[in-house]
């Protein structure tokens, strides 16, 4: 029985270091870690994806939970929107800019976020521009029974100013001069 059980966790182990997609996921959530703490917007971080969770229903927690220096508090998946080739090895645009998302798992991050005293939001890695965008659940764009994370959309209403993210802005045109070192 005992030999049953070790058996059965080793391969379950062995299997998580195979699984591509899981690797990709615990990659991107430590880069957004370690994005959020460059930008120092936050006063504090907690991974909150990890541990045993008790609820009388269905909730997905979340990867962080963010206190904001102006006190908001934030609840956090995060999310890969991988990129997606052609057969002729070349980006497939369309495909890449966008990343469909259940409704069961939207809507238990939202009763998680307010069981937690937070706002929910996503956090979307952008592979093939290798951008991220921060998105309020209610702007998520809905399709049919479920939403979608969409490229476009969500440069517009991207919230990582909020987290401390800034953009520098420069006149055209830019120029570049080169002198010589003098002797």
């Amino acid at each position: 029985m005992v030999h049953d059980f070790l058996k059965r966790v080793s391969d379950s182990l062995a299997g998580n270091k195979t699984n591509g997609p899981r690797l990709k996921g615990i990659r991107t959530q430590a880069l957004f870690a370690q994005l959020i703490l460059a930008m120092d917007g936050c006063e504090l971080m907690l991974t909150v994806d990890a541990g045993d969770i008790y609820t009388d229903g269905f909730i997905s927690s979340g990867d962080f939970l963010l206190t904001l220096r102006d006190g908001r508090r934030l609840l956090v998946e995060v999310k890969t929107v991988s990129r997606s080739y052609n057969g002729n090895g070349k980006i497939n645009i369309e495909r890449s800019a966008n990343k469909s998302l259940r409704a069961k798992e939207v809507n238990g991050l939202r009763r998680a976020a307010t069981l937690l005293g937070a706002e929910p939001f996503y956090a979307a890695y952008y592979e093939f521009v290798d951008h991220w965008a921060l998105i309020r659940l209610e702007d998520l764009t809905p399709k049919g029974s479920n939403y979608t994370l969409k490229f476009s959309q969500d440069m517009v209403r991207n919230h990582m100013g909020d987290l401390g993210d800034r953009s520098i802005g420069v006149e055209p045109p830019i120029e570049i001069r080169s002198y010589p070192a003098r002797a």
